[in-house]
């Protein structure tokens, strides 16, 4: 029989793609969406646009079901492909292959965008674990139409499950944001596996204009500094796992706030302030509480090497006798003593 020429170019193309083994990452299929093709026909083909019949015994998510694939030959008339056409592009980001009895041969991950070329970069020819695990690609794929499978193994492998992924994980953070002065502290739900965190935020809920990445221990009281008292910012946070952002968390907001400094007290009632001077002399004074503690602010300013050397006290009515008015200056340097009693 002679051989198909586009058969065989496809199968050169795929042969020279990349033979090393990429650090794939897998990912607890419980923590992860529904796959692309649940459930969906698959095509059996020779090649990428050579089909020869379907099989859903791959997407039924029944491990004792599987399709026997042949491997990989120069054959128009032989299945050694398992293929899907997307009605639209899609991009996949994490991948199944399970193979019950694996034994180690090459496989081929083939993807082709809507003109029929290989994504050769994203596209892989490698050892596979061959499980039940979903596992992360090192990036994720763009505009993929089709997507299909075939090997390069010895032996016809059973093939139980074939599917490919567009979300890793579910969004199940939660995010708790208080304000501060001029800042806001943020805490949220620890990530398993997570390698880093991004906060996004802004001034209007859904719109974030400011994005800083944090390492994966930070998700504890985080502080955002630099913001503006009474201005309310909204925020959302996601997880980088295996290379991959997860959604984001719910929207958090919160209003920084300037300390507030009450205003002390206003001294009420009276004392008789007794200041004894270092000649022995006392001096007494009638006085209301705010005058007592102005000169006891005075004294203590003085004391600590600032303010005027005197201070005058208002004698009031006290022997006022025909003046307009009569203060008394105390010397700092004089001041032995002060004793107050308020009444």
């Amino acid at each position: 029989m002679r051989n198909n020429p586009i058969k065989v170019f496809v199968g050169l193309i795929t042969f020279f793609l990349v033979m090393v083994t990429y650090p794939f990452s897998n990912v607890d299929a419980a923590s992860v969406r529904t796959g692309l093709l649940d459930g969906l026909v698959l095509q059996t083909a020779s090649s990428s646009i050579n089909s020869l019949g379907t099989t859903k015994l791959v997407t039924d998510n029944d491990e004792t079901t599987f399709y026997k694939l042949v491997n990989a030959r120069s054959d128009s008339s032989v299945p050694d492909h398992i293929l899907y056409s997307f009605k639209t592009p899609v991009s996949i980001s994490s991948y199944k292959i399970q193979i019950l009895n694996y034994n180690g041969g090459l496989v081929n991950l083939t993807f082709e965008d809507t003109a029929g070329n290989i994504l050769s970069t994203e596209s892989f020819k490698a050892v596979i674990s061959a499980d039940n695990n979903i596992y992360v690609l090192p990036k994720k794929v763009d505009n993929v139409k089709k997507v299909y499978i075939s090997h390069h193994g010895n032996i016809t492998y059973n093939v139980a499950e074939f599917n490919v992924y567009n979300d890793v994980l579910e969004p199940s953070i939660n995010l708790i944001a208080k304000g501060g002065e001029r800042r806001a502290t943020l805490s949220w739900d620890q990530v398993q596996n997570a390698e880093s965190y991004i906060i996004r935020y802004g001034t209007e809920p859904g719109k974030y204009t400011e994005s800083v990445t944090v390492s994966k221990d930070e998700y504890e009281n985080f502080g955002i500094t630099e913001l503006s008292n009474g201005t309310t910012y909204y925020f959302v946070v996601s997880a980088v796992v295996n290379g991959l952002e997860t959604e984001n968390s719910n929207e958090a907001s919160a209003t920084p706030q300037g300390t507030t400094i009450p205003e002390p007290e206003e001294a009420t009632g009276r004392a008789i302030l007794v200041v004894t001077m270092t000649t022995g002399l006392e001096k007494e004074f009638d006085l209301s509480m705010k005058e007592v503690n102005d000169f006891i602010d005075w004294y203590e300013a003085k004391q600590a090497g600032s303010g005027k050397a005197s201070y005058a006290i208002d004698k009031h009515d006290n022997n006022k006798g025909p003046f307009k008015s009569r203060k008394d200056y105390i010397l700092f340097d004089r001041v032995l003593t002060f004793e107050v009693s308020e009444y």
